[in-house]
This record gives structure tokens, sequence and C-alpha cells, in this order.
């Protein structure tokens, strides 16, 4: 999955899979959108972009978007953690059996 961080003219930023079909024009379609909320300590919790419907994909106007950028490694871990993707180490670890 390739992770983008989107920040939007409502100033939201979203952690998602960015489609830009070649039929859609002056649109992109995000796939399974994620929200950073603060969840206290310094820590950040995720929740979905639009919690009032269970739509996992959402069209929205290219003009809407101010910049797109790759997600750090973290991010996309945690992202690729809840919808599939694949988890790359990014600290070595100690596997004890």
């Amino acid at each position: 999955m390739d992770v983008k961080i989107v920040r939007l003219v409502t100033g939201d930023e979203v952690v998602t899979e960015v489609v830009i079909e070649s039929g859609e024009g002056d649109s992109i379609r995000l796939k399974n959108p994620i929200r950073p909320v603060q969840a206290g300590d310094g820590k950040i919790g995720f929740m979905p972009w639009c919690q009032l419907t269970s739509d996992t994909e959402f069209v929205i106007m290219k003009d809407l978007v101010v910049f797109t950028a790759d997600a750090s490694p973290e991010i996309a871990n945690i992202y690729n953690e809840r919808f599939g993707g694949i988890v790359t180490v990014t600290k070595p670890t100690t596997i004890i059996t």
C-alpha cells in the first residue's frame, strides 16, 4: 500500500491510500481514510475520517487538497496493520524463542 498524508483545505489531515483513476478527472479517491487524534500523554490515536458512514472509499475534488506527502514509516505501519498492508520493521528487534 502507498500510504499518504493528505492535507485538505479544511485543515484536516488524513492518512489514506490515494487512488487516482484515469476517468475521474478533477477528483481523487481516498481509500480507508483515518485521521489522527490526540490520545493523551503525547500519543496519537486514529479514528475514521467520516464516522457517520460505513463507506471505506470517498471521492473528493482535487481542488480540496492542499498537499499530499508520504506517511512516515511508523504511521504507514499503523495504517497497514489496520488495513492489511505490508508492515516493515523500522528498528532492529530481538526475538527470543
